[in-house]
């Protein structure tokens, strides 16, 4: 058996893809939405709700589980160093999946790179008049701490709970662009120029996440990106493709 620790696009391909290939899968994911799209591409046997070290000690024991496969988003840090403690702890096999970094950042001028959010919201006010948030909800406090509402406009999932948070915060409803993506880079383009963005915030989400069209798109409009670096962690093992994923696990079964 093997558990997929989803809740991106890449576990959604891997688990799917793993299963083709005849091997026992559990999946999880944090949301309830995480968990449709996972079911909506067929799978039935996923798990929803934050996976604490007890949770998910317990669900390897329950499945007997030989590897876990670690495809969480770039930056959910906290699961992904809860996973390898609980896994060298069992003695249970991990891998991590984690997606190639952003092409565009390679090109270097008018990004301003950081390690944390809360630098990346200084940059931000320091860099633009109108500030235009692509990280998501999970730290959208600290930006709101730091730059004037007035100057400030966030790009979030539109479900219940993420807005309710957001109204929580003070964000308005002409703070906000309630959307699902990716997004083409044209419509990034067009979201900018609609808010009057100054400075794009954004993490490095790799290709899957969007990345690369909203870096292209704001400096093709001149504005300045402010780049949250990912944080470096000492994983195990480390796929950067799923042809590199496949032959750990032929290797493994050799």
């Amino acid at each position: 058996m093997i558990i997929v620790l989803s809740g991106t696009k890449d576990g959604r391909i891997i688990t799917a893809l793993l299963r083709e290939r005849g091997y026992e899968v559990v999946a999880t994911t944090v949301t309830e939405y995480g968990k449709m799209l996972l079911q909506q591409d067929g799978d039935t046997n996923v798990l929803s709700g934050a996976l604490e070290s007890s949770g998910l000690e317990r669900l390897i024991k329950e499945k007997d589980a030989e590897l876990v496969v670690d495809a969480t988003h770039p930056y959910a840090v906290r699961v992904s160093q809860m996973a390898m403690e609980v896994c060298q702890r069992l003695e249970t096999a991990y891998i991590r999946y984690e997606r190639e970094e952003t092409a565009a950042l390679r090109q270097g001028e008018g990004i301003i790179r950081v390690d944390t959010f809360k630098e990346a919201a200084h940059k931000a006010l320091e860099h633009g008049d109108n500030v235009f948030l692509t990280v998501g909800s999970n730290h959208l406090e600290e930006f709101c701490r730091v730059i004037p509402l007035s100057r400030l406009t966030a790009r979030v999932l539109p479900q219940s709970a993420v807005l309710k948070k957001c109204e929580e915060m003070g964000l308005r409803p002409d703070n906000l662009v309630a959307l699902q993506g990716p997004f083409s880079k044209e419509l990034n383009k067009e979201l900018y120029k609609k808010y009057q963005a100054g400075v794009v915030v954004t993490k490095d989400s790799g290709k899957t996440g969007g990345a690369e069209e909203k870096i292209e798109a704001a400096l093709e409009l001149g504005l300045r990106v402010v780049m949250i670096n990912r944080p470096v962690l000492d994983y195990p093992v480390v796929v950067r493709s799923v042809k590199q994923l496949l032959e750990q696990l032929n290797h493994r079964g050799k």
